[in-house]
């Protein structure tokens, strides 16, 4: 008897079995459903986040209250309104390679995908064209996808420099202010 997933029921005791079909069943779904451009847009979503999630903790003041299980865009949106460089234009970039990895993810049409690969490769396109006016552009989606990321991996590194120099300067004022403090204490 085969269930809906297409896989048959196996006898008791035979769990290798059912084991061995569905990972077969699994692999050639998932050859199938990904593309090259799909598994770049996944990986790419996921080393943005984890990058958002360092930059979150480097920016709280208390790091051990901060529960970082939120959507990827609620993490951009957090860091656009407290960290350095919040209006830059490059989070555009970084917002369209989220809603390219939810069109993929998601299983969005192909129309989708291609507005939000079309989007992604414009708004990149108009970053890098300030630094290089003269920078060919007529690269395949894979190429689109990863020199995206490379950008923006590169600006949030420029904005962890941004928040390490506040927070120095910040540990700096807090230095003087107790200084001043203590001068200030009867018997110093």
């Amino acid at each position: 008897m085969i269930n809906p997933h297409g896989l048959r029921r196996y006898k008791r005791g035979s769990l290798i079995a059912v084991a061995r079909r569905f990972i077969a069943h699994f692999h050639d779904r998932l050859k199938k459903s990904l593309d090259t451009t799909d598994t770049a847009v996944l990986q790419s979503q996921f080393l943005l986040e984890e990058k958002l999630d360092e930059l979150l903790m480097d920016l709280a003041l208390q790091p051990n209250q901060l529960n970082l299980d939120v959507q990827f865009a609620v993490k951009v949106k957090i860091l656009r309104a407290f960290a350095p460089l919040g209006n830059d234009e490059r989070w555009k970039v970084i917002e369209a390679i989220n809603k390219l990895r939810n069109s993929s993810a998601h299983g969005g049409g192909r129309d989708e995908k291609q507005k939000a690969i079309h989007k992604l490769r414009n708004l990149w396109k108009a970053q890098v064209e300030k630094e290089d006016p003269f920078i060919e552009m007529d690269w395949p989606d894979y190429n689109v996808v990863l020199g995206a990321t490379v950008e923006s991996l590169r600006f949030l590194a420029a904005v962890e420099e941004e928040i390490k120099k506040a927070s120095l300067g910040h540990a700096a004022e807090v230095r003087k202010l107790l200084r001043q403090l203590d001068e200030q204490r009867p018997g110093a």
